[in-house]
């Protein structure tokens, strides 16, 4: 199974980082979703060459919602997910679920929507999941012009994670094969990671076409050295989730 990059997300009150992330020169897409447990949705959009999107996801709860208190990564699948689950059962308990686009008015249907493979038994800070896309002519995306960012970045490059030897092992059966210190997806984002008691992600990487432009009339942090190479930080105002580095690329 090819698995790519998808989507990642924090839990981000009020949307004060998203926000923030504005602030930096990232364009923020106006779209709301709402998911199960009145968890409210934004994004930040990224292209990729084969018109699918990377993307960023900040989940507001709402009042009297189920409580979250983690970030996520969601790998997106090359084929059909439900035979992969099967197989996936043997080393790994999975649940393979179906929610449609529609799912507020109808959730019996099987329409277009998302299919997922999550791993109920897995114990994690970091919570991982994969996506299959079942899209729909109604099925309305964000514009190109959404994923157009005025600081000039244009591509989730890589992240910064620790792992605990439960979630090595996920991702070693996930991906098929060993994983240390570091692992490539299918469409070239990196994870850079430590083995650590508890998982989290430390940081996500993106590149820009124009660091100096983005130093000079945005708003940021930190300016940092990331492997030997400048960049700034976009700090989350919660320590437990990620932040923003910046480099040029």
């Amino acid at each position: 199974m090819k698995l790519r990059f998808d989507h990642v997300f924090n839990v981000d009150k009020n949307f004060t980082f998203r926000k923030k992330l504005g602030d930096a020169g990232f364009n923020l897409v106006e779209r709301e979703v709402e998911h199960p447990g009145k968890h409210f949705c934004r994004f930040i959009m990224f292209p990729e060459p084969d018109g699918k999107r990377q993307y960023l996801e900040f989940i507001h709860v709402g009042a009297g919602g189920e409580p979250l208190d983690m970030s996520g990564i969601s790998l997106a699948a090359g084929s059909a997910l439900e035979p992969f689950s099967k197989t996936l059962n043997s080393k790994v308990k999975t649940d393979f679920g179906h929610k449609n686009y529609e799912w507020k008015k109808n959730n019996t249907d099987r329409l277009p929507g998302w299919n997922f493979v999550m791993f109920p038994k897995h114990k994690s800070k970091v919570f991982t999941w994969l996506t299959e896309y079942e899209f729909s002519k109604k099925r309305k995306m964000p514009k190109k012009k959404d994923s157009t960012h005025p600081n000039g970045t244009h591509k989730i490059f890589e992240f910064n994670m620790q792992l605990s030897l439960g979630d090595v092992k996920l991702y070693t059966h996930l991906l098929g094969k060993p994983v240390k210190n570091e692992f490539r997806l299918d469409n070239g984002t990196t994870v850079k990671f430590k083995i650590a008691k508890n998982s989290r992600i430390d940081s996500v990487v993106i590149l820009t076409k124009n660091l100096k432009h983005m130093v000079q009339n945005f708003k940021w942090d930190q300016l940092i050295s990331y492997n030997g190479q400048a960049g700034v930080m976009i700090k989350h105002p919660n320590s437990k989730m990620w932040d923003v580095i910046v480099i040029q690329g």
